[in-house]
């Protein structure tokens, strides 16, 4: 099972933001995207996330785990999540609701997924733990907490939505030694237990320790 795109472009009216781009992951592996600031990055993972804004097209072919979901030269919109990949945001503030608690936040998924409040509880503690955020920050909101700890109550809101594959989006950008730790060490996790992960970074450092195994 795998992910993969072929000759990706990517464009807004008659700007080309993403040009050519070809390359596949494997679930279990971790794939490393490097590139200047401006590259086109950041537009890819919320491309194959479906979360581009309806003035962008997209062209190439895409596949997902043998399901075709882009082939076209015409150009497509991916405007639709695209259920079992999760983007981890470069910004976690814009990637949460101001007046939504952290436990809320984190349970969104299971409540999607109708599961009972027990049930909830129990997946959320077990997120909470794997990601390092404490209890006595539940109950507060985005703007109550510092960038790292709300960074991996992100991360704990995507482990309980079990995805198949990851796209983070410079993961560790801004977060001190220990929530970078933290978040490195849940991404590998994620990939040993049979997710693909894919990681745009400008932190070479970081890149070589999970996508250069």
């Amino acid at each position: 099972m795998s992910l993969s795109v072929d000759d990706l472009s990517i464009s807004y009216g008659s700007v080309t933001v993403v040009d050519g781009v070809s390359f596949g992951i494997e679930r279990g592996r971790i794939l490393g995207l490097k590139g200047v600031s401006g590259s086109g990055k950041t537009t890819i993972l919320r491309a194959l996330a479906g979360q581009l804004p309806p003035t962008a097209l997209v062209r190439g072919r895409y596949s997902l785990d043998g399901r075709l979901l882009v082939n076209s030269l015409e150009g497509v919109a991916m405007t639709n999540p695209i259920a079992r990949v999760a983007l981890i945001e470069q910004n976690s503030v814009l990637a949460t609701d101001p007046h939504m608690t952290l436990r809320r936040m984190i349970a969104q998924p299971l409540r999607a997924r109708r599961l009972d409040h027990p049930q909830q509880e129990v997946l959320v503690k077990r997120a909470c733990v794997r990601t390092g955020v404490g209890e006595e920050l539940l109950g507060r909101l985005p703007h109550e907490v510092s960038g790292g700890q709300l960074q991996r109550a992100c991360v704990a809101r995507l482990l309980v939505a079990q995805p198949r594959y990851v796209l983070a989006d410079e993961p560790t950008a801004h977060l001190d030694p220990i929530s970078t730790a933290t978040v490195a060490g849940v991404l590998r996790a994620l990939a040993e237990h049979g997710c693909g992960v894919i990681i745009a970074s400008h932190d070479n450092a970081l890149l070589e320790a999970l996508a250069g195994e």
